[in-house]
C-alpha cells in the first residue's frame, strides 16, 4: 500500500480492501494512504475524513502493546497524521500550516531508532522540501534536501529535489560541474515547455516552433489555410512573393502522408507545412500560408505554477499578460515577482471571472496547470466565449488527439517536448539537437559535418544538391561560422558545418550520420 503512495497509484489505493479492525496499525496506514490519494485528486473533504480516523488509533491497547514490544507504532501513526495534514494544507494553499505539520513529521522521524530498512518508508524531508519550494523558501528548501542527502546519500528523490531548488536559484551549473549532482543530461522540462509556448505566441498562426543554432534559425510548422497567398502556388513562387526573405520548405504533410517538397510542389489548403527561416522572419512566411494574423498582444495564462510564472516573466515586456492562480499564497508571490503582468486569484474554469477579464478579446489563452481536466475545460470555456487561440498542456499524451480541433487549437504533450534532449544524447556528439515532430512520427536534427577519421568517403566539399540522401530526408539549413544559412543546392558543405535536416522516416538517422559524419 505504501508503495502505491510513493508512486502515485491513487486508483489502486482507493480500490484497496480495508484491513480487519483488529489490526490497528494497518488500519491507520490504510486511512493515511487513502487520505493522500484523495488529497492528491483534489478531494480534500474526503481526505480530512480519512485523517480523522488516524489519531484515535494511537491510544488503542493494540498500538500500546506494539510499542511495549519495541515497535514505534504510535510514533509512526503520528508521522502519518502530520504528513497527511501537511498534504491537505498544501493542497488548500495554506503553505505555512503545511510546513508546520511537515516539520513535526520530520522531527518525529529523526527520533526513530535506526534500523535497516527504516521504520518509515521514505525520508519525510522530501515532502517538506517540496512545500518549501512552492512557498518560495528556496534557501530553506535547499538546506532541507542537503540534510536529507547527508542521511540518505545519493537518494534519487532528494537529489532531484536539490536539483530543482538549485535550478530556481540559478545554481545548477556549478552543482553539476562540481559533481555534487551527478547527471549526464541536464533537462529542464519547464523551460523547454515555456520556450515552446513562447514561440507559438511570438509567431502567430504557427503550430510548432523549434530553434536550431542556439536560436539563429527557426523550424516552424503551419497549417495552410484557404485564402493564404501561397495556396494553389508552387513552392518556387515563395521567393517571388518575398524576394527579401530567405526560407526553405523542408516537408509537407498532406492528409497524413509526407511529401518531399520540390520547387514545383503546389501548396494546398490544409497542408501541414514545415519550413526553415532565420529568426525574426518566420511570421512573414506563415502569413504566406494563411490569412495574415496581427501580432498577439492580449494573453491569459491559466495557472501560476512554474511554467505559468516563467511564461509570464518572458513575455510580459511586450504583451498584455493576465495570469490566473487559485492559490492565495502563490498569487501573492507572483504579484511580487512579475512586473507588468496582472495576477488574478481564482479558478481557471470560472466563467464569470473569464467574462470579467474580457476573455473574448484574448489573442491566446494558455492553460498550463498541472491538472489536465482543468486545462481542457478552461480552454473549451475560453474558446466558447470568444478567445482567438487556445493552448493546453496535457500530461497524458492520449488526450492530445481527443481534444485537438474540438475547441483546443494546440494541445501540448510535455513528453514530446522533452524527448528531443534525450534523443540528441543517445545519438552522440555528431548530433547537437533533435526535435520530435508530429507525435514522434518525424524528427528534425542538427548534425555536425565531419571528415572520416578512417578514410571513408565524406560529403565535405560537395554541393548540397549533389549529396545523396535517404528517402524522406531533406536539408533545410546550415549553421556556419555562428550564422544561420538557408540551404540551397549550389552551397558547398564545409567541415564543422551544422546541418539542419528533416526526417520523415526516423530510421534514416543512421544513414544520415554516415553521410555527414562517417566513422
Amino acid at each position: 500500500l505504501l508503495s502505491y503512495v510513493r508512486f502515485g497509484k491513487w486508483k489502486e489505493i482507493l480500490s484497496y480492501s480495508a484491513p480487519e479492525q483488529d489490526f490497528k496499525y494497518s488500519t491507520g496506514i490504510y486511512h493515511y494512504a487513502r487520505g493522500i490519494a484523495f488529497s492528491s485528486l483534489g478531494k480534500n473533504e474526503e481526505a480530512l475524513k480519512e485523517l480523522s480516523y488516524i489519531k484515535p488509533l494511537i491510544d488503542t491497547p493494540e498500538i500500546k502493546n506494539l510499542v511495549k514490544s519495541g515497535q514505534p507504532s504510535a510514533k509512526l501513526l503520528e508521522i502519518a497524521d502530520n504528513l497527511l495534514l501537511g498534504q491537505i494544507e498544501f493542497k488548500n494553499g495554506n503553505y505555512e500550516a503545511s510546513i508546520i505539520s511537515l516539520k513535526k513529521a520530520v522531527s518525529l522521524q529523526d527520533d526513530l531508532p535506526y534500523t535497516e530498512p527504516p521504520f518509515w518508508y521514505y525520508p519525510t524531508r522530501q515532502s517538506l522540501g517540496r512545500v518549501l519550494i512552492e512557498a518560495g523558501k528556496f534557501t530553506e528548501a535547499e538546506a532541507v534536501f542537503r540534510k536529507d542527502l547527508e542521511d540518505y546519500p545519493r537518494n534519487g528523490w532528494s537529489m532531484f529535489g536539490l536539483y530543482k531548488v538549485l535550478e530556481i536559484q540559478g545554481k545548477t551549473k556549478e552543482a553539476i560541474d562540481s559533481g555534487e549532482i551527478p547527471v549526464d543530461i541536464h533537462i529542464s522540462p519547464e523551460q523547454l515547455i515555456t520556450e515552446h509556448i513562447q514561440g507559438l505566441i511570438e509567431i502567430p498562426g504557427s503550430l510548432q516552433v523549434m530553434e536550431f543554432g542556439q536560436g539563429k534559425l527557426n523550424l516552424v510548422a503551419v497549417r495552410a489555410v484557404e485564402g493564404g497567398p501561397m495556396i494553389g502556388h508552387e513552392i518556387g513562387d515563395l521567393k517571388k512573393h518575398m524576394p527579401k526573405i530567405d526560407s526553405r520548405v523542408a516537408a509537407i504533410f498532406r492528409k497524413g502522408e509526407s511529401i518531399v517538397p520540390t520547387g514545383s510542389t503546389v501548396i494546398e489548403a490544409n497542408d501541414e507545412v514545415f519550413f526553415i527561416s532565420k529568426k525574426g522572419e518566420a511570421s512573414k512566411v506563415v502569413n504566406e500560408m494563411r490569412k495574415k494574423e496581427e501580432p498577439y498582444k492580449n494573453i491569459i495564462i491559466a495557472g501560476g505554477g512554474k511554467i505559468g510564472a516563467r511564461l509570464a516573466k518572458r513575455i510580459e515586456s511586450n504583451h498584455r499578460v493576465k495570469i490566473i492562480e487559485s492559490s492565495n499564497e502563490r498569487a501573492k508571490r507572483l504579484s511580487e515577482k512579475l512586473e507588468n503582468s496582472i495576477v488574478l486569484e481564482g479558478n481557471v474554469c470560472d466563467k464569470n471571472l473569464l467574462h470579467d477579464e474580457n476573455v473574448e478579446n484574448t489573442d491566446v489563452f494558455a492553460a498550463v496547470t498541472n491538472d489536465d481536466e482543468a486545462n481542457v475545460m478552461s480552454c473549451l470555456l475560453a474558446k466558447e466565449m470568444g478567445a482567438h487561440k487556445t493552448v493546453a498542456i496535457l500530461n497524458n499524451p492520449a488526450y492530445v488527439d481527443l481534444v485537438q480541433t474540438k475547441g483546443i487549437d494546440i494541445a501540448i504533450a510535455p513528453s514530446q517536448i522533452t524527448i528531443g534532449t534525450f534523443l540528441a544524447e543517445i545519438e552522440g556528439k555528431d548530433v547537437v539537437r533533435v526535435h520530435s515532430l508530429r507525435k514522434g512520427a518525424a524528427e528534425a536534427i542538427e548534425a555536425i559535418a565531419q571528415e572520416s577519421k578512417t578514410g571513408k568517403p565524406s560529403s565535405i566539399g560537395k554541393e548540397l544538391g549533389e549529396i545523396s540522401l535517404p528517402e524522406g530526408v531533406t536539408i533545410g539549413a546550415l549553421i556556419r561560422d555562428n550564422k544561420g544559412k538557408i540551404a540551397h543546392d549550389h552551397v558547398h558543405l564545409r567541415e564543422n558545418d551544422h546541418v539542419i535536416l528533416f526526417l520523415t522516416d526516423k530510421s534514416a538517422i543512421k544513414q544520415v550520420k554516415e553521410t555527414f559524419a562517417p566513422k
